[in-house]
């Protein structure tokens, strides 16, 4: 797949990368336009151009009342809807998204009529700077850009900067995750790049539907140009190097216009526009669907397999007891109990148990650090303990030695007595006449 050769980012293009590659592909390296909009969007986009009017007009001393700002909406409204924006929500009309955006700007007003508190430096303005980017040995001289909805200077704070961000989403967020957003750092460092003698930098973003203004936490001490300047390089990194641009599925895939293409999505795409009759006969849902029944009969088998294995563990136990009190009464060892088509061989064998891994790990750990200070470590150095009783059984080592490591197997080993139980077919026997 083809490399991205450019030069010039954005925090929404750096965004959209993080988001998913594959998106990030379709649009800015194989540069594949849509047009695919949504409502949502279409709303944020009015109410903006009608907030850019406000003060445009204020910056040349004319101030606009309400009714004056709500044609200007209205009048954005009409001349760029179109049957082609998607409304997701199918209980919703275009009109009452226009009356969201309407609600919206009344309740701006009444928080901020009659717009006094600051001076507007610009709306819509276009920030950029300069960042040297070292990818693989090579130099890259990028451009960082970023459009801010508007930039005010607080009255009685000459060297501080305000930054306004605009949402109409129907989402309020936490403090938390405003205070986690990359996108106002890029505006802080857009910002302070631009206008070098600001000292404080603040982010204020109205939530028009609730009438909230948030702020992300930043300490105002701290310098966040160099973390932030060092994140943007690791991302523009990340996105020269990508050859693969492998798509990643998320909630953001319901918005995404390229979703008749991507390979996580094209299949279902084109099945949903087929009828139902139509849909079966596709090769691909034929063969899923064939692919889903047969891991629902795994399912079922499995679940009777456990439903099984509960019942052999119950009759092993009465096999056990049934040859057990035999055994005890005769003081044998192995006992066979005969059915008509198979039988149980029962047998009885004591065996030294010795700390495991997943049993007793600590005792494991202290039997390893004393077998490793003996001159039998090299042949036990696994720790096999099998190993270690056949070698005292055998009296592999001298006197001294095989006295220590019996001492050990004595210490660490527990003589566990346990019943085997293996079922036999029996041959083919005559039936007694």
């Amino acid at each position: 797949m083809e490399v991205d050769s450019s030069t010039r980012f954005s925090f929404s293009k750096l965004d959209t990368y993080k988001g998913c590659p594959r998106r990030y592909r379709y649009r800015y390296v194989d540069k594949i336009v849509r047009e695919r909009r949504t409502v949502e969007t279409f709303l944020g986009e009015c109410v903006h151009g009608a907030l850019e009017e406000l003060y445009g007009r204020l910056q040349h001393g004319k101030t606009s009342s309400l009714d004056e700002i709500l044609a200007v909406f209205g009048a954005k409204w009409k001349a760029g809807w179109s049957p082609e924006i998607v409304i997701h929500d199918k209980a919703l009309s275009a009109d009452d998204f226009k009356r969201v955006g309407e609600d919206c700007l009344r309740t701006y007003f009444g928080a901020h009529a009659p717009f006094s508190d600051d001076r507007s430096h610009e709306v819509e303005k276009k920030l950029g700077l300069s960042l040297a980017v070292d990818v693989d040995g090579t130099a890259l001289e990028c451009r960082i850009e970023g459009y801010l909805d508007r930039l005010s200077f607080p009255k009685e704070e000459p060297e501080a900067v305000e930054i306004h961000d605009y949402k109409t989403g129907g989402h309020l967020p936490t403090q938390e995750v405003v205070d986690a957003n990359f996108q106002f750092d890029v505006y802080d460092l857009l910002v302070r790049s631009q206008y070098p003698r600001t000292k404080e930098v603040r982010v204020l973003l109205h939530y028009l539907r609730f009438n909230r203004v948030l702020s992300p936490s930043r300490d105002p001490r701290l310098d966040q140009t160099a973390k932030t300047r060092a994140v943007l390089e690791s991302l523009i990194r990340s996105v020269r190097r990508d050859h693969a641009w492998e798509p990643h599925k998320s909630q953001l895939c319901d918005w995404c216009e390229y979703r008749d293409i991507c390979p996580l999505w094209a299949h279902v795409e084109k099945v949903k526009a087929l009828s139902s009759a139509a849909a079966r006969k596709d090769d691909g849902v034929r063969l899923v669907d064939e692919l889903g029944g047969l891991e629902e009969k795994k399912k079922d088998l499995k679940d009777e397999l456990r439903r099984l294995e509960k019942v052999e563990e119950g009759l092993r136990a009465l096999i056990f007891d049934y040859a057990g009190a035999l055994m005890a009464a005769e003081g044998e060892k192995t006992f066979v109990v005969s059915g008509t088509e198979g039988e149980a061989v029962v047998s009885e064998k004591e065996e030294l148990k010795f700390p495991t891994k997943t049993h007793a790990p600590d005792r494991l750990r202290e039997l390893e650090g004393l077998l490793k200070d003996m001159a039998v470590w090299r042949d036990v150095s696994r720790v096999d303990t099998g190993l270690l009783v056949e070698g005292a059984k055998a009296r592999r080592w001298d006197p001294e030695v095989l006295r220590a490591v019996e001492a050990l197997i004595e210490r660490f080993g527990r003589l566990v007595r346990e019943k085997h139980l293996r079922f036999r077919r029996k041959k083919g026997e005559e039936e007694p006449g």
